[in-house]
């Protein structure tokens, strides 16, 4: 587990995701601007589902542009529970993922996690193909679905607690912390379970 962590943690730093929040911004504009004019939106399909995966393909993965709509619906498909689709989700995203792995191999570095994971050494071999095509997997339902559940779970309180958005709005600069704070008040998936082995505090 470690060694598969090192690899990818340099790139999930403040400092290097502090690189994505111009586009990032530019994203989530035009994601309102889909809906404001409407004066409604379902908040989980309108943005908050849309969003997550829109980012990640894009910037991260740096996935053809043309692609990642689809990929998005995609991931999403495959990391609700009980989805009906799920299965052929998931048999997509590992075709997808073996050949994007594939075409990347071929292509000049980008600098980017995806050739970390191509060039990577896990406890001194090269990277066998199952376990580059797990790592990227991983990393697209680790902050996909996730990051959808967050963004859900903070509007339902929003909602049922208006002095809270508010609050804000007067003091922006609390944001960061309130960030913390709403992820720990609410969790972000369900149906994760851990399961102690034994007795323990």
């Amino acid at each position: 587990h470690r060694e598969y962590k090192r690899l990818i943690n340099a790139w999930f730093t403040p400092a290097v995701v502090a690189g994505y929040e111009g586009p990032t911004r530019a994203l989530v504009t035009r994601l309102i601007d889909g809906f404001v004019d409407a004066g409604a939106c379902d908040f989980m399909a309108d943005f908050a589902r849309p969003y997550p995966g829109l980012a990640f393909f894009d910037q991260v993965l740096n996935a053809p542009s043309r692609e990642v709509a689809e990929l998005n619906a995609m991931a999403t498909s495959a990391s609700v529970p009980n989805n009906p689709n799920a299965r052929e989700a998931w048999q997509h995203m590992f075709r997808w993922i073996s050949e994007f792995l594939e075409q990347r191999r071929h292509q000049p570095p980008r600098g980017d996690v995806v050739d970390a994971v191509l060039a990577a050494e896990i406890e001194g071999r090269p990277i066998r193909e199952d376990e580059a095509i797990g790592v990227v997997q991983l990393l697209i339902l680790g902050g996909v679905e996730t990051t959808a559940g967050a963004l859900g779970q903070i509007m339902i309180r929003f909602c049922g607690e208006p002095e809270i958005p508010a609050l804000l709005r007067r003091q922006p600069e609390r944001i960061p912390d309130a960030v913390e704070e709403l992820l720990r008040l609410e969790t972000s998936f369900i149906a994760i379970a851990l399961t102690a082995t034994r007795d323990t505090e």
